[in-house]
C-alpha cells in the first residue's frame, strides 16, 4: 500500500492539509445549518476506506517497573523497527507511533491479518510480546500522519484494552471483509463479546 496522499488526485492532495481540515471544522461549528454539506466536503477531501491495525506492546507498565524506562524505550525501538518493516512488506503504511503503540493501514483485511501473524512470529524471536486489533471502514486521513474513524476506535479498544499477548482481534466488520478464511479458520475463530467504556463490543479472536 503506497502513501495515501501521494496517490490522491492533485486537487484533493492539495486540500488534504491540517489547515484545511481545521478550517472546515471551524466553518461547521460556525454554520451548523451547513453541516451536511461540510461533512460531505470533509469526506471527499479526507475520507478513505481501508483496514486499520492498532498494535500495543505487551507488559509496558510491568516492564517499566522491573527494568526501567530506558530498557523499555530500547525495546520499543526494536519493536518499531521490526513492525514497520513487516507492515511495509505486506503493502501497509505506518501512520504513526505513540509510546508503545503502532497505528497502520492496509488496503485489505487479508493483508493486515497476514502482517499481524508475521509480526507476532518475529517479535517473539526477540522476546517482545504484542496484542493487535484490526478494523475495516471509512477513516479520515490527514496528511498521512493522523487518522480518525469509528473502526479505528474499535480496533484501538481491541488492540490496547482487550487483547492479551499474541492475540489478534478483529471487529465484526473486519472479519466479514476477510476473504482468505478457510473452513478450519472460520471454525477456529471465536466470536466474543465484551463491554468496555460503555460500548458493547462483538469481535473475533483469530487463530495465529
Amino acid at each position: 500500500m503506497t502513501n495515501q496522499i501521494a496517490n490522491l488526485p492533485i486537487d484533493r492532495a492539495r486540500l488534504n492539509t491540517w489547515s484545511e481540515f481545521h478550517r472546515l471544522l471551524q466553518e461547521r461549528n460556525q454554520h451548523p445549518e451547513q453541516a451536511v454539506e461540510i461533512d460531505r466536503t470533509i469526506r471527499q477531501n479526507f475520507g478513505t476506506t481501508c483496514a486499520v491495525m492498532v498494535l500495543d506492546m505487551a507488559g509496558f507498565s510491568k516492564t517499566c517497573s522491573s527494568d526501567g524506562i530506558i530498557a523499555v524505550l530500547a525495546a520499543i525501538y526494536d519493536m518499531n523497527e521490526i513492525v514497520s518493516a513487516l507492515i511495509a512488506a505486506y503493502q501497509g503504511n505506518v501512520i504513526k507511533t505513540e509510546a508503545d503503540n503502532v497505528y497502520a493501514t492496509f488496503d485489505t483485511v487479508d493483508l493486515a491479518v497476514n502482517a499481524a501473524r508475521s509480526i507476532f512470529l518475529q517479535l517473539n524471536t526477540v522476546g517482545i510480546g504484542a496484542s493487535i486489533g484490526i478494523g475495516y471502514g471509512e477513516i479520515l486521513m490527514i496528511e498521512s500522519k493522523e487518522m480518525y474513524g469509528i473502526e479505528l476506535n474499535l480496533a484501538s479498544k481491541l488492540g490496547e484494552d482487550i487483547a492479551q499477548r499474541d492475540q489478534l482481534l478483529l471487529t465484526e466488520t473486519a472479519f466479514d471483509r476477510l476473504t482468505q478464511k478457510t473452513i478450519a479458520e472460520q471454525k477456529a475463530a471465536q466470536k466474543m463479546e465484551q463491554t468496555i467504556s460503555g460500548l458493547n463490543l462483538a469481535f473475533y479472536l483469530m487463530p495465529n
